[in-house]
């Protein structure tokens, strides 16, 4: 199945199921609570639609050209990632967030992987993503794995200091295996 994938004991399942909104909003909000912790910035007064999906995901992301992918290990939620299309036939990649203790054993990598397929399956020719560069390194040592290269800003960024726009097209393969 195109929106499933399983490795072992770990399985990236796009949200469908009210339990799968439910943990997708569950962890977005856990990610907002990590960045308050580790930037100087409030994610939420740089990005208000925050407010709205830590209300509920699906109000925002149920539609045909958006996707939201909830990875579970063992069965419980580890971690999340949003993608969805642009006018410009672009992908944005967005709320990715695994929790520290599942991290490390490739779930960011999975989350990715699957995001990007979505992208594709949508015929978009790039798929870029904004993050913030040093409570974010990890992240972006994931990122740079499958393909992504900083860019430049877009119109309408985040506008932190520290904040990078990360890009690739769509026709390269991921050199994760």
């Amino acid at each position: 199945m195109d929106d499933q994938r399983q490795t072992t004991a770990l399985t990236v399942r796009r949200a469908s199921s009210a339990e799968d909104w439910r943990d997708a909003t569950t962890l977005v909000r856990e990610h907002v609570a990590w960045m308050r912790q580790w930037t100087d910035f409030d994610p939420v007064d740089v990005q208000p639609v925050l407010a709205i999906e830590m209300d509920g995901l699906e109000r925002v992301y149920d539609r045909a050209d958006a996707a939201v992918f909830v990875a579970r290990r063992r069965g419980a939620a580890v971690g999340v990632v949003v993608v969805c299309m642009h006018a410009d036939r672009s992908a944005e990649v967005k709320r990715m967030f695994v929790r520290p203790s599942a991290r490390g054993p490739g779930v960011a990598d999975q989350l990715v992987k699957d995001a990007v397929a979505a992208a594709e399956r949508w015929g978009c020719r790039t798929v870029w993503l904004e993050t913030v560069g040093g409570s974010m390194d990890a992240a972006i040592s994931v990122y740079h794995r499958h393909g992504f290269v900083v860019t430049a800003p877009r119109d309408g960024g985040i506008g932190v200091d520290g904040a990078l726009v990360m890009e690739r097209p769509i026709d390269v393969v991921s050199p994760c295996p």
